[in-house]
């Protein structure tokens, strides 16, 4: 099956995933808006994967307020017709270019397959406007893969049919991040105090991702023994800086950013327990790689990973909490903290339960979303 699949960009956590729906027999081609992203560290290396790739040519405008960019890329059209897919996958509904490859294929005969996110909790906007916006695009898709179970409900409750939809689950590529968790801790074993619990912020400094909300909860736990380490860079990093410079607490530490996967295990592989409080989130990949490092997590239940992985897990893998409470934080943080020192979390089993959830298994969504559209 010739498969193109047209994304804005190529970010490295996604890699895993188009490999290996390459590997399971599709001959799939990625198309790309830009090989980068103006606020990301990191740089996708696409030389010598399963698919192949090209970088299309044309405007871009990124509206860093609505943390979004918009690339007109007319040269689709072209492109498609010139490898003439029997099947479309886009990652999106908005982006000019997206909405050009599925008028292609609607003018071609060729099924449309969306690979969805959005769901009622993710959204900036929420006023009708913007719902019929959002609304328009669902017309032109033949079917659709989810990232997870909320992105399911937000397309039930548009009257997207069910057999039109197929649901997954996010994912990144949890099994190295186990392997490069393992080979830090072997390296350098923790030797530190037991009593004492490490919590950590991994995400871009942006408001959505709710890290003003985390210092104010934390300043509400007073125990020496609560640390909090840091780790991201964005808009907000010389804030950041400055209110922890005037707060002067000692327990939380800043490290910024990190620009590979096996630098930001090195932070997973000594901590205790991950908090993500983002204020929207459409899923929350930090909490796949944290369970498959074997953390505890304490999660927004505004986030799309946190139904699937930390609400639907076998055993007790985290505690899910209202964003933008303070109080509420503060409370989880000390509830995760009894937990963990209580000796009571398993952390095998978090990391099993974690790595579940493969690139292979995603792929494999993909494919039966592919197929029901035949």
């Amino acid at each position: 099956m010739k498969v193109a699949l047209v994304t804005n960009i190529a970010p490295p956590y996604r890699v895993p995933t188009w490999n290996a729906l390459a590997r399971s027999g599709v001959d799939l081609r990625v198309f790309l808006c830009a090989q980068s992203h103006p606020d990301r560290l990191w740089q996708t290396d696409l030389s010598d994967h399963a698919f192949d790739h090209e970088v299309l040519d044309g405007a871009s405008l990124y509206v860093r307020k609505l943390e979004t960019g918009l690339r007109l890329r007319w040269s689709i059209r072209r492109r498609l017709e010139a490898f003439a897919p029997e099947r479309i996958v886009l990652t999106g509904y908005l982006p000019p270019t997206l909405l050009l490859a599925a008028l292609y294929g609607r003018q071609h005969d060729v099924p449309v397959i969306d690979w969805w996110g959005t769901h009622d909790m993710s959204s900036r906007f929420s006023a009708t406007p913007f719902e019929l916006v959002r609304r328009l695009p669902l017309r032109l898709m033949d079917g659709f893969v989810t990232y997870g179970s909320l992105a399911t409900e937000y397309l039930r409750g548009r009257g997207v049919q069910e057999d039109r939809i197929v649901t997954g689950t996010n994912t990144v590529d949890v099994e190295e991040v186990a392997r490069l968790v393992d080979r830090v801790r072997s390296d350098a074993p923790r030797r530190r105090d037991p009593r004492v619990v490490r919590f950590l912020f991994v995400g871009q400094l942006i408001e959505s991702k709710g890290v003003w909300t985390l210092l104010a909860a934390f300043g509400r736990v007073p125990d020496p023994s609560r640390r909090l380490d840091i780790v991201g860079y964005g808009p907000l990093a010389d804030a950041l800086v400055r209110t922890l410079e005037a707060e002067g607490d000692e327990r939380i530490q800043y490290h910024g950013g990190t620009d590979s996967l096996g630098e930001t295990c090195r932070h997973y592989a000594s901590a205790d327990c991950l908090i993500m409080p983002s204020l929207r989130e459409v899923w929350g990949l930090v909490v796949n790689e944290a369970l498959a490092a074997g953390l505890y997590v304490v999660a927004s239940n505004r986030a799309g990973a946190t139904p699937d992985l930390v609400g639907a897990a076998p055993v007790d893998v985290g505690l899910a909490v209202t964003p933008g409470d303070p109080g509420a934080l503060a409370a989880a943080i000390e509830q995760s903290a009894g937990i963990i020192r209580s000796g009571s979390v398993n952390r095998r089993a978090i990391r099993a339960w974690g790595c579940r959830f493969t690139p292979r298994r995603y792929a494999g969504a993909i494919l039966r979303a592919l197929d029901r559209v035949a």
